[in-house]
């Protein structure tokens, strides 16, 4: 499995989701029994409403400690934990993100991180600045690092907890950007190939060959002489789009205290680099300052969907991200 970029947006509705589950449940469960409860809550800890075992609870306030101005949060995919005698889970892993960015910074836990389950718990990071050589790329823990002791995990996160980097977003998004692109040239050979045969299939191509011959070179079928018309736009199109570089610009807008602030990247020859490198010149401009024909199509991006490419125009990543086509 690929490393799980997970988004603050999304980060923020599967916590409010869960948060207003699991208080439906707790509710329901504290008025059936109050003393069952009162022994979940004194084994648990609450950080930005998520309930946590007592050990996790440790981890987080030491990444606390660290940078106060973090958050907690919760994806979909992570470990829970039973509280002995309660019949009730906590959580045993959270997200850790910083409000202002676009993707949370890692996941920490305290739980069961062996391959198949060994039963021993410890403290985990996972992180899309860890590799860990000793398990392959498709499994979490190759992008992990454990430990049975709390400060030596935290030398650790000290490390990696670090925002992702205009380059490190534009990147996250880079591949989905540089398929769309593909595709008109991918488009562009098929319709080439389908002009291309229906020209060949004929079953009169070789009687019109012959009257080209004999007839000076008058085509005598209407058909195929318009089918080749078609073939010849065809394969002009493709090749204009084969041999036209794409270049591109990576917005970012961000809120910094009242004033939005766009950070550009720019990108050149998408078609035929590997992702988005700290060697591409990026620039930041107030909103206001923005060129124009980038503030205009960041603008037209606005009004469609997430993900939705727009020839000429560019690709939008999020209400914040957009890959912007140079022409």
């Amino acid at each position: 499995m690929a490393y799980e970029h997970i988004s603050v947006a999304r980060l923020n509705k599967d916590t409010a989701d869960y948060i207003q589950r699991f208080d439906s449940r707790l509710v329901t469960l504290t008025d059936a029994d109050t003393d069952t409860h009162k022994v979940f809550l004194s084994n648990t800890k609450v950080f930005d409403g998520l309930y946590v075992g007592k050990r996790l609870a440790e981890f987080c306030d030491a990444v606390l400690k660290i940078n106060r101005h973090v958050k907690f949060g919760v994806a979909k995919r992570v470990k829970h934990e039973f509280i002995h005698g309660t019949n009730r889970q906590s959580l045993a892993e959270v997200w850790v993100y910083m409000p202002e960015h676009d993707y949370a910074m890692m996941r920490i836990g305290y739980a069961d991180y062996a391959v198949r389950g060994s039963g021993d718990t410890k403290f985990g990071v996972y992180s899309r600045l860890l590799q860990n050589d000793k398990f392959s790329t498709d499994r979490d823990q190759y992008h992990m690092a454990t430990s049975d002791n709390l400060e030596r995990i935290l030398k650790t996160v000290k490390k990696i907890m670090r925002p992702y980097t205009p380059h490190d977003s534009a990147n996250v998004t880079f591949e989905d950007y540089q398929t769309k692109v593909h595709q008109n040239v991918w488009r562009a050979n098929g319709a080439a190939r389908e002009a291309k045969d229906a020209v060949m299939g004929l079953n009169d191509l070789r009687n019109e060959l012959f009257a080209l011959y004999d007839l000076g070179y008058e085509f005598a079928s209407e058909t195929l002489k318009d089918k080749i018309g078609k073939w010849k736009i065809a394969a002009s199109e493709m090749a204009m789009a084969e041999a036209t570089k794409r270049d591109t610009y990576y917005v970012n807008v961000l809120l910094q205290g009242d004033e939005l602030i766009c950070n550009v990247i720019s990108v050149h020859n998408v078609r035929q680099i590997n992702g988005v490198s700290p060697t591409h010149a990026a620039q930041t401009f107030k909103m206001e300052d923005l060129p124009e024909d980038i503030a205009e199509k960041v603008a037209t991006l606005g009004m469609v969907d997430n993900g939705h490419y727009v020839e000429g125009v560019g690709m939008k990543v999020s209400d914040t991200r957009f890959w912007i086509d140079r022409t």
